[in-house]
C-alpha cells in the first residue's frame, strides 16, 4: 500500500499559493508522460523527467513529489521496470490524496 493511500493536507507559502493548482495539474500530465516513457523503455525520458518533477517539487513546498522523482530517477537509472512503475504509481496516489492550505510568508 502506497504511503500517500490516504487524503493528507500540506502547507504551502502564500507566495506560492496562487501556482500551486497549475503546478499540480502539470505533475498530473507528467504521470501520464512517465508511463508512456516507461512503456517504451525510454530510460532516458524516464529520468529527464523525474530530475524534473525531484527539482520542482520542494521549490512548491511539496517534498514528497521531490521524493518520488529522485526514487523513479534511481530506478530508471538502472532501467528497473518494476520499480520505476511502483514509483510511477506513488506519485500518482500522492497527486490523488494531497491537499493543501496556505500559509502566510514569513
Amino acid at each position: 500500500m502506497s504511503a500517500y493511500a490516504l487524503p493528507f493536507t500540506i502547507e504551502v507559502d502564500s507566495d506560492l499559493a496562487q501556482s500551486i493548482p497549475e503546478y499540480l495539474r502539470h505533475r498530473f500530465i507528467d504521470v501520464g508522460l512517465l508511463r508512456h516513457a516507461a512503456a517504451i523503455e525510454d530510460w532516458v525520458t524516464v529520468q529527464r523527467l523525474a530530475r524534473d518533477i525531484a527539482d520542482s517539487g520542494a521549490i512548491h513546498g511539496f517534498l514528497g513529489i521531490t521524493e518520488i522523482g529522485e526514487s523513479i530517477d534511481q530506478a530508471a537509472e538502472c532501467a528497473d521496470e518494476r520499480a520505476v512503475a511502483c514509483a510511477i504509481d506513488e506519485l500518482e496516489a500522492y497527486l490523488n490524496n494531497v491537499s493543501w492550505r496556505e500559509i502566510p510568508s514569513e
